[in-house]
């Protein structure tokens, strides 16, 4: 039913945002922080709460993801430069208190 789908989503969502919590956890435990999936992932957990409103939270998790990219960085010569420079364009955008 129509009434079903948004809470279908916000299942969706709820679950998207535990297992990039998750896989977070377990590439931290791995010693993978120098992994371009984790930071990606970190960007991806901004996205989710930036889309649920979350400012705050939307800003650490980019910060996050700048952090993980700036090792990145340091370990990898070709280093995807177009989703460092999203990530940190979403840092300066909730910085100054963007929401959207």
């Amino acid at each position: 039913s129509r009434s079903a789908m948004p809470r279908r989503r916000a299942l969706r969502r709820g679950m998207a945002e535990r297992e990039l919590t998750t896989a977070l956890h377990e590439a931290g435990e791995a010693g993978g922080e120098a992994d371009p999936t984790a930071a990606r992932a970190w960007h991806a957990l901004g996205e989710e709460h930036r889309g649920r409103g979350r400012r705050e939270r939307a800003l650490a998790a980019y910060r996050e993801a700048a952090e993980a990219w700036r090792r990145v960085g340091e370990r990898l010569v070709d280093v995807p430069w177009e989703e460092v420079r999203r990530t940190r364009e979403r840092i300066e955008e909730l910085a100054r208190g963007g929401a959207d």
